[in-house]
């Protein structure tokens, strides 16, 4: 019935925000980047239109060394409704990406992109 819908979705909700939040970071701070992406994908699985796991797939590639794949996960971000290209910016996880004209370019449409809609 309704209870176990209800149940399994915020099961579902406790899954998607370990994954996507909590079980990389210590996985990042040991650079290990395939457990850390593991994560992150159980995290997509769980919310496939979520912004969030693209975004964080990308951060764990630019420091992994993997700009092509972390531009790829960031045009993905965008493409699910991501729009805060002031805080990617900013974000240290992309320091190396800084000066890719691609890195640039997507930060310049974000900018400019009206604001997602809000899923609340």
């Amino acid at each position: 019935g309704s209870e176990d819908a209800l149940a399994a979705e915020r099961l579902l909700s406790e899954i998607f925000v370990q994954a996507v939040f909590y079980l990389p970071r210590g996985y990042r701070a040991e650079k290990n980047w395939t457990r850390a992406s593991l994560c992150v994908s159980i995290a997509a699985n769980a919310r496939p239109d979520s912004p969030w796991p693209p975004y964080e797939l990308a951060a764990i590639h630019a420091l992994a060394g993997r700009p092509d794949r972390a531009l790829d996960e960031l045009d993905r971000a965008a493409a699910l409704g991501f729009r805060d290209g002031d805080a990617l910016g900013q974000d240290a996880d992309f320091a190396s990406l800084r000066d890719r004209p691609r890195f640039r370019d997507l930060l310049g449409r974000l900018k400019s992109a009206p604001p997602a809609a809000s899923s609340r």
